[in-house]
């Protein structure tokens, strides 16, 4: 008869070749917390869950979830004993939610599109004269006829060249109560070199936003987020996904910011930022009905894959319909 052996944990056989009683991992206590698999190769970090990975670096606030760009809340860093450690916010409200999944909060059925600018609030204008304010609004009537195509109910702040005030936008999303927000623009640079598609979520209570400088990283910290961390940064990663894959172009990633409309939303809220006007080539290219078709499927996809997230998690049906001082933007 074979005689059997205990299995030795990696813990235990590393402890047992180095002389400790147990073999202390490369993570900070709140990363080992989340027990999970983790590699180490070229200096990164990556730590995976079945099909999900998240790759971060020392001494930066860079990572990838899935091979999209998001930004932690902190730079990691990685100490002189080669032990990395993430701020415990990142943890809670970046890693944690994309790597274990975060259900919505409630099942989507209705949708507020809010296309930035308009009236006399023309947002960016291109070298060849494309207006932010029309081509927002362009954008968002294709993403209502997508999502309308899969069964959601569909909103908009606006459904025509008007004005409509970030606080109106705000109060709107309150008194519709959506099951989202999407709010629609387009970016500018002074370089007009800058390419790419980025999102933001609202950035969590106590955390600097992506673009803050230390000094106003301060002030900051003591505003408000909302109750919607996990959702806003679940739906943020999808849609920056699905547009990164499918229209192409820099990966300008996940970021995070207090935008007005953001501050606002009483629902999960991401602000789409569909590339830049300033640069001539992607100013013709956004301006185009074929790149609009293509990036309002991409978003109204992802809004799809979010919905379903919950159908799955609460057994209900697979159609989403019949289940499912800020800076101005």
């Amino acid at each position: 008869m074979m005689k059997r052996f205990p299995l030795l944990t990696l813990s235990a056989v590393l402890g047992a070749l180095t002389g400790c009683a147990l073999f202390t991992p490369p993570l900070s206590p709140e990363l080992a917390a989340l027990k999970l698999p983790y590699r180490i190769e070229d200096g990164a970090l990556t730590i995976t869950n079945a099909d999900r990975a998240f790759t971060i670096r020392g001494g930066s606030r860079v990572a990838t979830f899935n091979g999209t760009t998001v930004y932690l809340l902190r730079e990691a860093e990685l100490s002189g004993d080669g032990t990395f450690s993430v701020d415990p916010a990142s943890i809670d409200k970046v890693i944690e939610p994309l790597l274990f999944g975060s259900a919505p909060a409630a099942d989507v059925k209705t949708i507020l599109l809010d296309p930035g600018h308009g009236g006399g609030e023309l947002g960016a204008v291109g070298p060849a004269g494309t207006r932010e304010k029309e081509i927002n609004l362009s954008l968002a009537h294709a993403l209502r006829a997508e999502l309308e195509k899969r069964g959601f109910k569909v909103l908009m702040t606006r459904d025509d060249d008007r004005e409509v005030g970030l606080d109106e936008r705000g109060s709107l999303c309150n008194r519709l109560q959506p099951d989202l927000f999407l709010s629609i623009h387009h970016n500018a640079a002074g370089n007009r070199n800058a390419t790419g598609i980025e999102t933001y979520a609202l950035t969590p209570a106590g955390s600097p936003s992506t673009s803050d400088t230390p000094t106003v990283r301060v002030k900051e910290q003591s505003l408000r987020g909302n109750r919607f961390d996990a959702q806003n940064v679940t739906l943020a990663a999808g849609v920056q996904t699905y547009l990164r894959r499918r229209v192409g172009g820099p990966d300008r990633g996940v970021k995070f910011a207090r935008f007005r409309v953001l501050v606002l939303a009483a629902c999960p809220a991401i602000l789409i930022e569909a590339g830049f006007l300033s640069n001539p080539a992607e100013e013709k290219n956004i301006a185009s009905p074929q790149r609009q078709a293509k990036a309002a499927a991409a978003i109204a996809d992802a809004v799809t894959e979010y919905a379903r997230h919950r159908l799955r998690r609460s057994g209900a049906s697979e159609s989403p319909a019949q289940s499912a001082p800020a800076p101005s933007r």
